[in-house]
């Protein structure tokens, strides 16, 4: 009787072609290839193995649509992600989002999706705190015979978070952000029983960000986040524990109010994973977007460009959104502009907010 797990578990390693995805099969002995990508998928930074490298896809569709900024973008209810002190110049008393993701659908998979949930509430006029859980649903392993299945597994990692962010002053706000991160993934089969690991982790992230009004008509807005900062991931022994993929990340922004009906928003970010560090720019990821909003709809585009030292992926992203009093919906969608198979390519993200109250 010869056994085999269905290709479930092999087009997995296609995720890890972008700076946050997951693998399901771990082989965490293996060594790292010149092109930075281990046959299993794994990303490999500087000889270094990144575990739950899904923390770092943009879960929502409005920073999507403008090429992966977030760090220096007006804060939104997905603030969380990229920079939690944004939260502490939030237009709102209280906020909630629902995002959906589905990955590998230009490789022909219908079963592996991302979901993201948060919400915010403020405290008073300085001290806001926020809350955030990712699933990323990895589908199921299926072990086969002659095309019959025998038995199969379901393979997940998800991550919940809790935030406060504190303004000090009128222009500056801090954020400290806690995590926690769970994944099971598959690592082989005996017979007919799949074989799984499991691994768990504690994080943090540091965030700063300055607002200030340039003129009555332009504000600008810098900040700095140091995400994903924790203990490794053991799916094995200490020996084999993987890092989780801290980041670095710088951004600035600017908002034109063209007029009560119209504005523009341009934004650059620069990430490194920290495990990379070096005196080369040229190994950074750069994100461009803007973002241009008529009444109560906004048109997004943006350009994210990789270092092959951080995934090698350069893509360009579309996104519209509407507004209508308390909620708004997003939409994106991501094209890949080099050879590299991007888990993103042609689908549709989605986003829905609910904003209550004046701050």
């Amino acid at each position: 009787m010869k056994n085999t797990i269905t290709a479930s578990t092999f087009f997995i390693i296609f995720l890890l072609l972008l700076s946050g995805t997951s693998s399901a099969q771990i082989d965490l002995t293996s060594l790292c290839s010149d092109d930075h990508i281990q046959l299993t998928g794994q990303i490999c930074i500087a000889n270094t193995h990144i575990a739950a490298p899904f923390l770092r896809i943009t879960p929502d569709a409005r920073h999507a649509g403008m090429g992966d900024v977030g760090i220096s973008t007006n804060p939104d209810d997905n603030t969380l992600h990229f920079n939690s002190s944004k939260l502490g110049f939030a237009e709102h008393k209280y906020g909630f989002s629902a995002n959906y993701t589905p990955l590998l659908r230009d490789l022909g998979v219908n079963d592996v999706h991302l979901f993201y949930f948060t919400n915010y509430l403020r405290l008073d006029d300085k001290q806001v705190i926020g809350f955030g859980v990712r699933y990323l649903d990895l589908g199921r392993v299926l072990i086969s015979d002659t095309g019959s299945v025998l038995r199969g597994g379901k393979i997940y990692e998800y991550e919940t978070a809790v935030s406060y962010n504190r303004k000090l002053g009128g222009k500056l706000a801090v954020g400290l952000t806690a995590k926690y991160i769970y994944s099971q993934l598959p690592i082989g089969q005996s017979g007919t029983i799949l074989m799984t690991a499991d691994a768990q982790a504690i994080a943090g992230d540091l965030s700063l960000t300055y607002k200030t009004s340039l003129t009555n008509v332009l504000e600008l807005t810098v900040g700095s986040a140091l995400t994903n900062l924790g203990s490794k991931m053991v799916y094995v022994d200490e020996v084999k524990a993987a890092h989780l993929p801290t980041n670095f990340g710088i951004g600035s922004g600017i908002k034109w109010a063209i007029n009560h009906e119209q504005s523009l928003h341009l934004a650059l970010d620069i990430n490194r994973f920290v495990q990379r560090l070096s005196s080369d720019f040229a190994e950074n990821t750069y994100s461009v977007g803007a973002e241009y909003r008529y009444k109560r709809l906004a048109a997004r585009i943006g350009h994210l460009n990789e270092h092959k030292t951080q995934g090698g992926i350069k893509t360009l992203t579309y996104g519209v959104g509407f507004n209508r009093k308390f909620a708004s919906l997003n939409l994106s969608y991501l094209h890949t502009l080099n050879r590299y198979r991007h888990p993103l390519n042609k689908i549709l993200r989605m986003s829905l907010a609910l904003n209550f109250g004046e701050a």
